[in-house]
């Protein structure tokens, strides 16, 4: 909680309450930001597996 009582409040009160708010939105929007840096990492491998499947497959059929 807050060390100042709300009707005390001034400019450290404030900054402090503001940081708080910081924190508090940074801890709830932290695993949506992991879990899509990850799901990037995932659609960037997917792709590239699908380009070498492609071209394996283009291979294939020029030999065929």
């Amino acid at each position: 909680m807050l060390s100042v009582p709300p009707e005390q409040m001034d400019e450290v009160g404030f900054f402090e309450f503001e940081t708080k708010i910081r924190k508090m939105i940074f801890d709830m929007v932290e695993p949506f930001q992991k879990r899509l840096t990850d799901d990037r990492e995932k659609i960037v491998k997917l792709r590239t597996d699908l380009e070498a499947s492609r071209r394996k497959t283009d291979d294939i059929e020029y030999a065929l």
